[in-house]
Order: C-alpha cells, then structure tokens, then sequence
C-alpha cells in the first residue's frame, strides 16, 4: 500500500471515530454552530465579447471574440455561520485551472466578415464572495429540511491566454493578415465581475434518523437572480505595437443580470457529515458599456461595448461538516 493510501486510510479511520463518538450533538443543537462545506465542481464553459464602432461608408464595423470550451475543474470552501436559528452567515472561495479551451475573433463590417482568427486558450479563475442568510423556517442546521433567504456580493474572474492562433479569414483593404499561422501569438483577456445576487435556498428529506450510516436522504435547491452587475474587462493584445501594453484596452459595464442554480440529492451518513451530489447552472452577462483602447503614444479612443457574456455549468461533489 502507498503512503498516500495509507495516509487516506488513516484519515478516514480518524474521521468515523469522530463522528461515531463527537458528544456535540448530544444534548440537541447550540448556537453559534459552524458549518464547513468543500466541494469540486466540474465545469464546461463558454464566454464571449463585442464590441462595435460606426464605419467608413455607414453602419457599424463588430469586433466578436469567442471562448469555446474553457471548462475547469472548481475547488470551493465554504464557510457557514449560524448565529441564530433565524440567522447566519456565510462565506465562499473558489479557483480552477483552465486547459484545453479554444478562441475565435472575428471582424465584420455590414454582416461581411473580412477578418478571421482561431487558436487556444489556457488560464485560470477566481470566484469568492459573502452571503447573509435568514431562516423563516429554519429547522436544524445541517439538516435538508429549511428554507433560506439570502442577499450577497460576489466577486467572479476569469484570466485567459491566447497562444497558437491562426488567421483563417483575411480580406484585403481590411485586413492584410496574412493566411496561417500567427507567429509569436500570447494575447490576454481578464473577465471581472463583481454583482448583488437574491436568492432562496431549501430542501427536504425523504428518509431522516435512521440511525448510523443513514441519517438522512433529501435534496435541496438553491436558485440566485442577479440583478446588479458591475463588469470590467482587460485585454493586452502582445502583436499590436501600435497599442499600450498595459492594458491594451478596457472593457466597463454596470448595466447587466445574471442566475446561479443548483440542485443536489444530499446523503448524510452521520449527524456531523452532509454528502450532496449535484448540478450547477452559471450564468451572467453584461452590456451597454465602453470600450476604450489606448495606444502607444498616449492617445485614447472610445467605442461601445455591445455585450459580454459567461455561462458555466455542471456537476458538483461536496463534503459539509458541521461543528
């Protein structure tokens, strides 16, 4: 057996004995009581940006760049609080890798599209935030029968490189990109939001105080509407001498929505333990905003941020205990 293996062992060994004996629990629930949540979230994910200017000879040129398939594996922690059975607070961090994704910027002037590039993408993402939680029916902490109403702020990155582009489409007097490979390519682009979410979260069990090993089964929902978004992006384009490289541009947005759901089926093998499997939907998007570019000589022009968008989505393990 591996130390790794062996230590894991160990570590669960230690663990059951805890909840087996832990008298917390003994004598009914206390306050404050804490509650640690650690989950894995496993996304795929798309996002894109436009913006767009008046062109020479009327109607408007667009700028579109594209993030195919930016998925990430989420590490989050969570921390909950629960003053009182009518209240609490919580606390949340997250970040993942981002491999294997994939860009697309395209220039069209009138629907023609005279400039097409394509190539990969790499980064990472941040995510933390703060909600307030109120109970009007509280039950116990811990436990899939609840329902809670919750306001927070939180706080969303993600910063991506692009290397290996290719130009695919180039159509002169527009572009004279030649058709190929983009030689030298390592651009970067910053999503960052910061946003208000509402939102109401309950459950319900379906088998509860079986004894141990099986203490509960349930499941529960959580469904976040954003309705306040602040958005600013940054991008340092390395090939384009002629633009300030720190940043190249600036994306600004207050003018946007949003949603975060989930839905989980919660295992609890023991009064100190929560198991949830479930499924997440991410979602925000802002418009109406500016995009300012800066050159290399110390000049700035403005133009109009059409919109931006992120959606990530999938399935989520976590672990919760309660102390």
């Amino acid at each position: 057996m591996s130390v790794k293996k062996a230590l894991a062992v160990w570590l669960m060994l230690v663990v059951h004995s805890l909840l087996v004996n832990s008298p917390v629990f003994a004598e009914g629930e206390n306050f404050p009581h804490f509650e640690l949540t650690v989950s894995e979230w496993l996304t795929r994910a798309d996002a894109s940006w436009q913006i767009s200017f008046p062109a020479s000879g009327g109607g408007r040129t667009e700028s579109e760049l594209k993030y195919d398939d930016i998925d990430s594996k989420v590490g989050l922690l969570e921390a909950f609080w629960h003053l009182a059975p009518e209240f609490s607070l919580a606390l949340n961090l997250g970040a993942g890798a981002i491999d294997g994704g994939e860009f697309s910027d395209t220039d069209r002037t009138r629907g023609l599209v005279w400039s097409e590039s394509r190539g990969e993408v790499d980064g990472n993402l941040k995510i933390w935030g703060a909600n307030i939680y109120l109970h009007p029916v509280p039950g116990e902490p811990g436990k899939s029968e609840f329902l809670s109403i919750f306001i927070g702020y939180q706080h969303y990155q993600d910063r991506l490189r692009m290397f290996n582009g290719r130009q695919s489409v180039s159509v002169p007097p527009n572009s004279n990109v030649p058709i190929g490979p983009i030689a030298g390519l390592n651009s970067t682009y910053d999503f960052e939001w910061d946003y208000l979410q509402l939102g109401v979260k309950t459950g319900c069990s379906f088998v509860s105080r079986q004894g141990p090993g099986l203490e509960e089964l349930g499941v529960s929902a959580s469904l976040a509407l954003i309705p306040l978004v602040r958005y600013e992006g940054e991008g340092v384009w390395n090939l384009r001498d002629d633009w300030r490289q720190d940043p190249s541009f600036r994306h600004q947005s207050s003018s946007g929505w949003g949603v975060d759901a989930s839905l989980a089926f919660n295992y609890r093998p023991y009064r100190m333990l929560n198991l949830a499997l479930g499924y997440r939907y991410f979602y925000l998007e802002a418009g109406e905003g500016t995009d300012t570019t800066y050159f290399a000589g110390g000049a700035s022009s403005t133009d109009t941020l059409d919109e931006v968008k992120i959606t990530r989505r999938g399935p989520f393990f976590s672990l919760a205990l309660l102390f």
